[in-house]
């Protein structure tokens, strides 16, 4: 119960550290990286009605219904745990704190926090799920 529940929160701190990184850092600066956070990135200036965090979400339940459709049931509650609490978390902040511009303008800081947020989060997320 205990290694279960280490296990959990950790998913929940990587999960924490990757919405934050790609809502205030990657998003307002234009930052497109691979995976679903950079396709919405993209995605949100073309669907301007949509918002990166709405994107994130429906591309996320997207690929889980095609997952699950493919390789069946046994695909795992954490990767349906981990994404979804991501998609949610990356929607509350564009609710909880509304950014119309980057945080700050040196490029540099831009660039370190934006990758070293989602760079810790990333393999939290992996290591534990």
């Amino acid at each position: 119960m205990r290694k279960k529940l280490f296990s959990f929160g950790a998913m929940t701190l990587g999960a924490l550290l990757m919405s934050v990184g790609v809502y205030f850092f990657k998003i307002p600066n234009g930052f497109s990286t691979g995976g679903v956070s950079g396709i919405a990135t993209v995605l949100g200036y073309v669907i301007p009605f949509l918002t990166p965090g709405s994107l994130i979400a429906i591309i996320n339940i997207l690929l889980l219904l095609l997952g699950f459709l493919t390789l069946g049931k046994e695909t795992g509650g954490k990767t349906v745990y981990c994404s979804l609490l991501f998609s949610f978390l990356t929607w509350f902040w564009e609710f909880v704190f509304p950014i119309s511009a980057p945080l700050t303008d040196q490029p540099l800081l831009k660039l370190v926090y934006a990758v070293m947020l989602t760079d810790i989060g990333s393999p939290t997320l992996f290591y534990t799920a």
